[in-house]
């Protein structure tokens, strides 16, 4: 596959991309962008009207690194929401179930090329081109201004000079001293002063005193004005050098995952999936929001980073997490990996870092992290790469998630954990792929009621939240909205899921609630999964009518 050809002008439309720069013009409007997103957006137009799957735009794009398809489909979600400030949002075009392509007309620019792109006036050539006209129309008259300019010069010159022997003349005659020229600066006018306070016999004394009044008047003038230019120079530093701080949302945690490229994909897998067993522990157990983000995403608030290197060809775990408002690590650690203590590096991990937030487990919320359920560290490991699966965007990768998830749920048959995701991963995969396997769905609701009819709790939100969506299919809306509030005092608020149940529970009868939950989920999970899900869980939801701050985005 052809390289990406960083260094040229794109022209897409009536859109310049500056690769270099990493900024795109529109008429007189200039966006700074991400580098990755103008990879993205450089590998499309160089390929144009050509279909590429997630798996080659990962090959191109970020070089064969270790990244999820995830990714993918949150770069080109966050590409197209820039593309609409510019009204090219439609030009990524999604082929489904095989990719992106880029539909629009593409120019290669070479840097050399003068184009006006609307960040690069031409005044200064139309400028330039005035006085050059300006110049050569006034060249006529010069040489006569000149002439007019020179005689009159010397008019005046012959006036002062008998102006002046006319005076010095009637002085002479009168027997008086020539005048002396009033001095122009303090010290001279001081001096003046002196010369003719004792021409006319004033006292020595008096004369001086005057002349180290006048100083001293000037010195002080002089003072004052220092002292201004030091404090306004001063004001103009501390302006230019004091940053307004950021907006910092302290109550959300952002997860991001790194794995080294010597890695095999199914240790990536392996970390995404212990990522999103610390989000769900952080989501049970305390009242942070938290979001998955792509790494080296500019952030606000806490980011967790989950990131395994390699030291000495070995994999080792490294979490930390960072406080942007405080600017320090409020937690770090480091242990080695490998399939046979990944449960019990997942347990510590996870205390440890609710310790660091000040949040202490009882002993049955310390079973529920310590997955007392499963039996075995290779169940673990298959728990957590089903964890994987089935938060990916595409069905097929779902699908293989829960197939794991059926086979685990084989061994656990009253596990209600299991068969909670194994049922909302289900209604998920069903509403993001446009399609309906209602015997397997009805199967798989059938298990999760009837263990949920043979259990006391204490139950997670997740669990309430599959029991809400159960209900909801069944069409039993005083159960939901039960379920909802059980799923809330666990969670301490709905979840992005619950609050995408409720959008649909009212989005017929009281639509303005329904258009604010979409907004409420979005909010607590903004990714393209989120926005499709609020469009097509269930039922199919009009966002233009029920939440038209969604529907922008589309």
């Amino acid at each position: 596959m052809d390289r990406l050809m960083i260094g040229f002008k794109f022209k897409i439309n009536d859109l310049i991309l500056h690769t270099c720069e990493s900024k795109l013009c529109f008429q007189d409007k200039t966006l700074c962008i991400e580098p990755r997103l103008v990879n993205l957006l450089a590998f499309l137009a160089q390929h144009t009207d050509t279909v590429f799957s997630r798996e080659e735009i990962i090959q191109a794009v970020w070089d064969g690194a270790v990244v999820t398809e995830q990714v993918v489909t949150q770069s080109v979600f966050e590409l197209r929401k820039i593309l609409n400030e510019c009204q090219h949002g439609d030009i990524i075009v999604t082929i489904p179930k095989r990719g992106y392509k880029l539909a629009a007309q593409v120019t290669l620019i070479d840097e050399l090329d003068e184009i006006n792109c609307g960040c690069e006036g031409t005044a200064e050539h139309n400028s330039h081109g005035m006085s050059t006209y300006g110049l050569s129309a006034n060249q006529g008259n010069d040489g006569e201004a000149k002439v007019n300019s020179a005689e009159a010069h010397h008019q005046r010159n012959d006036a002062c000079h008998k102006l002046n022997s006319a005076a010095s003349k009637h002085q002479e005659a009168a027997g008086c001293a020539a005048i002396t020229p009033f001095p122009s600066a303090p010290l001279s006018r001081a001096l003046a002063d002196f010369n003719r306070t004792e021409g006319l016999g004033r006292s020595w004394f008096k004369s001086l005193w005057a002349l180290a009044d006048n100083v001293a008047h000037r010195l002080l003038d002089v003072l004052i004005l220092t002292t201004l230019v030091v404090v306004v120079g001063y004001l103009a530093l501390y302006q230019s050098t004091h940053h307004v701080m950021p907006e910092i949302d302290n109550g959300l945690i952002v997860i991001a995952t790194e794995v080294a490229p010597e890695f095999a994909p199914s240790l990536g897998y392996l970390a995404y999936g212990i990522s999103q067993q610390l989000q769900l522990d952080l989501q049970r157990f305390s009242a942070y929001r938290t979001r998955m983000i792509s790494a080296n995403t500019a952030a606000s608030g806490k980011e967790l980073l989950i990131n395994i290197i390699s030291k000495q060809h070995q994999p080792y775990l490294m979490i930390s997490l960072y406080s942007h408002s405080t600017q320090r690590y409020l937690y770090q650690s480091e242990e080695r990996l490998d399939d046979a203590n990944v449960a019990a590096v997942l347990v510590r991990e996870s205390q440890d870092l609710l310790d660091s937030l000040g949040i202490h487990l009882n002993a049955d919320q310390q079973g529920l992290v310590r997955l007392d359920w499963l039996s075995s560290s290779q169940q673990i490991n298959q728990y957590l790469l089903a964890q994987y699966y089935i938060n990916q965007d595409q069905s097929f990768d779902m699908a293989k998630g829960i197939q794991i998830l059926d086979k685990l749920i084989s061994q656990h048959p009253q596990q209600l954990e299991l068969l909670a995701k194994r049922y909302i991963a289900s209604a998920e995969m069903q509403s993001l792929d446009d399609s309906r396997d209602d015997e397997f769905f009805s199967h798989y609701g059938a298990a999760l009621w009837q263990a949920f009819s043979q259990q006391s709790g204490p139950f997670t939100a997740e669990i309430w939240d599959a029991i809400a969506l159960y209900h909801l299919y069944q069409g039993d809306n005083h159960q939901v909205l039960d379920a909802l509030t059980r799923s809330q005092d666990v969670n301490g608020q709905y979840t992005a899921l619950g609050y995408i149940i409720f959008g649909k529970l009212n989005q017929q009868g009281h639509p303005l609630l329904a258009s604010e939950a979409f907004s409420q989920a979005y909010y607590l999970d903004a990714s393209e999964r989120t926005y499709l899900l609020c469009q097509h869980l269930f039922r199919h939801s009009e966002l233009s009518g029920s939440a038209p701050i969604l529907a922008a985005l589309e």
